[in-house]
């Protein structure tokens, strides 16, 4: 009786933590563009998004384009420092620096090097460096693109991963297993967590994620046991993008930002 007691009481407790509350979304302002994929917003609060192979960065007074279809298809863009913009192909191996308006002012291809790399992601890192994954030797560098030199960092990643990202300090990867892991800049790996089921994902820092799943968006924290599902928003997106507390979706050609009150 004492077994069965104990079961019921591991169970409620079980149902109560998996319950999810409610964080609700303030709508603050949406902005109407013509795309066909959305990055995200910078800390100036510039869009950018993607037409026919067009880079287009834009605010409510000013668009800004960039364009180089012999580098073939856009396949990422990276603009935490809004100074120095990275536009990645990947299919010639070639990554474009851009300023803020959008003008070219570097371009590493890195098939060309000494000693080349095969790259499938790239993102803006601090010192003059950016982070390198090197698909043919499942190798992450940091590259200083300033003296071309490069540090290898962290044990090979030997599986491909299901989702990547990185912040200046820190790169993150979901590993076939869904597992959040990390890689920071002197080196060390780190499990974060095992993650729930996700269609679509993004780190917020090393703590928190928000993720969409079977038609809603919820934000979640390493440190608790509970999930917030985000209310009040228009879930019918095609993407979506965090940045300090602003939820910014991409839905029916138009881009609405949200207040996210973090719990």
């Amino acid at each position: 009786m004492k077994k069965i007691i104990s079961l019921l009481i591991i169970c409620f407790s079980w149902v109560a933590l998996s319950q999810n509350k409610v964080v609700k979304a303030e709508k603050l302002h949406s902005i109407m563009v013509n795309a066909d994929q959305y990055f995200g917003l910078d800390v100036l609060e510039n869009y950018y998004f993607e037409k026919n192979n067009v880079l287009i960065k834009k605010n409510p007074n000013q668009t800004w384009e960039y364009q180089n279809n012999a580098l073939g298809k856009i396949s990422s863009v990276d603009f935490k420092n809004p100074l120095r913009i990275l536009v990645f192909y990947e299919e010639f191996n070639t990554l474009v620096f851009l300023d803020n308006q959008l003008n070219e002012i570097q371009k590493i291809t890195f098939s060309l090097l000494d000693n080349p790399l095969f790259i499938s992601f790239v993102g803006m890192a601090t010192q003059n460096q950016i982070w390198a994954f090197d698909s043919a030797l499942q190798q992450l560098f940091l590259y200083n693109y300033i003296n071309n030199t490069r540090v290898e960092q962290c044990q090979p990643i030997k599986n491909k991963w299901l989702y990547s990202q990185s912040t200046f300090t820190s790169f993150y990867w979901i590993s076939k297993s869904n597992t959040w892991e990390s890689c920071s800049l002197i080196g060390k790996n780190k499990t974060i967590v095992a993650l729930p089921n996700w269609d679509k994902i993004q780190f917020i820092n090393d703590e928190r994620f928000v993720f969409f799943n079977n038609g809603a968006l919820f934000l979640k924290s390493t440190n608790s046991d509970l999930t917030y599902k985000i209310e009040n928003v228009d879930n019918s997106f095609t993407n979506f993008y965090w940045r300090d507390q602003i939820l910014s979706i991409f839905t029916n050609q138009q881009i609405i930002n949200y207040k996210i009150s973090i719990p």
